[in-house]
């Protein structure tokens, strides 16, 4: 009888070590697998995103390399007097071609010396120089 006894509390005590492991792998299992198809939609969310911000930022570039290509060939060949002398004219066309784009907000045409011939935001164009801005320097030193 007292062998009897004995294997009925070990197979109780076998009965509540289960109860509590087997539940505890099943929530790890099924944790687990949760993390790694969470894991997979971030990077798939993550290579969306990157994908449109590459699209976006390409877009960008095309465009203000589009617009900086038509104004070269709208003052192509002129010299510093004709600019100046028809400013109102490119600053008008000028005007057309920035708010047509959102990603330009004005454009500016300088002399080899740094100074404002026509700007999109005010007419007639400041008597400014730019001649000690790097973003001048650089490009009249190459």
């Amino acid at each position: 009888m007292l062998t009897a006894q004995r294997d009925s509390l070990r197979l109780l005590r076998a009965i509540l070590v289960a109860s509590v492991v087997l539940p505890l792998a099943l929530f790890s299992y099924a944790t687990w697998l949760a993390h790694r198809a969470n894991e997979a939609n971030a990077e798939l969310q993550i290579d969306k995103t990157r994908d449109i911000i590459t699209e976006h930022a390409l877009k960008i570039f095309e465009s203000v390399q589009r617009s900086i290509a038509e104004t070269g060939e709208i003052i192509r060949d002129m010299p510093d007097d004709a600019i100046r002398a028809n400013e109102n004219v490119l600053h008008a066309r000028l005007k057309r071609l920035v708010s047509g784009s959102e990603q330009i907000k004005s454009m500016w045409i300088f002399d080899r010396n740094g100074r404002t011939l026509v700007n999109t935001l005010i007419y007639p164009s400041p008597e400014t120089d730019f001649s000690d801005r790097d973003y001048f320097k650089v490009p009249m030193a190459s």
